[in-house]
């Protein structure tokens, strides 16, 4: 996975995004990363109301994907349209990025293991206990819902709108955006700044996302390696608990 490849810099990418779309990207990441889970706390707090994580976690997706269909209805439309009209390399691309997640992945946790650092995530770690809670909602929120919106978001708004001005830093930004939204909330809840290690856990598959799209040129194919990605892991985190 090279982000710099000469045949990447001569091949042309076109988003397809208009202004709206990608304002409407970087407007909702605050709102998808933190305002509504502040907002859901809240009421959980103040009104005593007996609820499990899980359905929190469908309230904002289900939240998301309302907000993704209805700024984002003709953007995904349209790349639909380039998904089918090339549906092998599109896949091909999806697989392929599939892999290199995967394998980077590897060597990750090989050089993670090397020097002597101890993962502990508490986000993979939350992910676990709501797919024990109820495995068929985590299959909507992790599954449907979170590729579609993170993706429109991440790679569809952010990568694609720095692309077009500077290929290294959209790869930058869309990743560290991606991985620290996954472990931000937690560093805060127990107080401790060492707790966004973890964001590493998340840069392989924050590239990858973004190489699938660069190379496919459809948001389409990153968000159906998405799904599998996230599907593969619920399944099997259901499987490792019995």
């Amino acid at each position: 996975m090279n982000p710099n490849s000469k045949e990447a810099m001569r091949k042309p990418f076109n988003t397809q995004i208009s202004s709206g779309t990608a304002i409407f990207g970087w407007t909702y990441l605050p709102i998808h990363g933190a305002l509504l889970q502040i907002i859901l706390i809240a009421i959980v707090h103040l009104t005593g109301w007996k609820v499990e994580a899980v359905y929190l976690t469908l309230i904002v997706y289900t939240i998301g994907i309302v907000c993704s269909l209805t700024f984002g209805w003709r953007f995904l439309k349209s790349n639909f349209a380039d998904f089918q009209s090339n549906v092998t390399q599109s896949l091909m691309s999806a697989a392929a990025a599939l892999g290199l997640y995967y394998a980077s992945n590897v060597v990750i946790v090989l050089v993670i293991t090397a020097l002597g650092i101890t993962l502990n995530n508490p986000n993979q770690v939350e992910v676990a206990a709501q797919t024990s809670a109820n495995i068929n909602i985590m299959l909507i929120s992790a599954g449907l819902f979170a590729p579609i919106v993170e993706e429109m978001i991440f790679r569809g708004a952010i990568f694609g709108t720095l692309r077009r001005r500077n290929r290294a830093l959209a790869y930058i930004v869309s990743a560290l955006l991606f991985s620290l939204l996954h472990v931000w909330s937690y560093a805060l809840a127990y107080h401790d700044v060492r707790v966004l290690i973890n964001a590493v856990s998340y840069i392989a598959p924050a590239f990858a996302l973004a190489w699938c799209y660069e190379r496919s040129g459809n948001i389409w194919s990153p968000i159906f390696m998405h799904m599998a990605v996230n599907v593969i892991s619920t399944l099997a985190s259901n499987a490792l608990q019995g």
